[in-house]
């Protein structure tokens, strides 16, 4: 073989080589966007598992917006206390997720619909003022917070005066 050859021969095995490599870390990438993507899921899998476990603990009457103070007063308040401490807790994850850019903006929005939602309980944004100050460290989170039950309330007060 010529010495020609052998170069032409050298470099083709060093384009099937570089080929190669690329090919392996298109295949890393791919293999990587697939975890990632498993992880979101489970995230969110496991907050919408937490979420429902909370709720399901939440006796009947106080979970309707609609219920009468009357009736949500003669439910145990320590039962309301720890849905509430537990709510919060968990929206303050679901937070800090978020803030950290762990979570898709879609996700994110779907929550704070979620949060929206809950709070428009009364006696669970009355918990909120007793609760706050457990989250002060957190302070980005109690703002938010703050924001979302000051909305909650003002839309409370528009549907009864309308």
């Amino acid at each position: 073989m010529k010495v020609a050859d052998l170069v032409t021969v050298a470099h083709i095995a060093a384009v099937v080589g570089v080929v190669s490599v690329l090919v392996a870390m298109g295949a890393t990438a791919a293999a990587l966007r697939g975890v990632r993507e498993q992880l979101r899921l489970q995230v969110f899998l496991e907050f919408t598992r937490r979420y429902n476990e909370l709720v399901l603990d939440l006796p009947e009457g106080a979970r309707d917006p609609r219920v009468d103070p009357d009736t949500v007063s003669r439910i145990d308040p320590a039962a309301l206390r720890r849905f509430a401490r537990g709510y919060f807790n968990l929206c303050s994850e679901e937070h800090f997720l978020q803030r950290q850019k762990k979570i898709e903006p879609t996700i994110w929005s779907i929550w704070c619909s979620g949060i929206d939602n809950v709070l428009r309980l009364s006696w669970l944004r009355s918990l909120w003022g007793e609760l706050r100050v457990e989250y002060e460290p957190y302070r980005e989170f109690a703002d938010f917070m703050d924001e979302r039950v000051a909305q909650a309330g003002n839309a409370e007060l528009s549907t009864r005066s309308g």
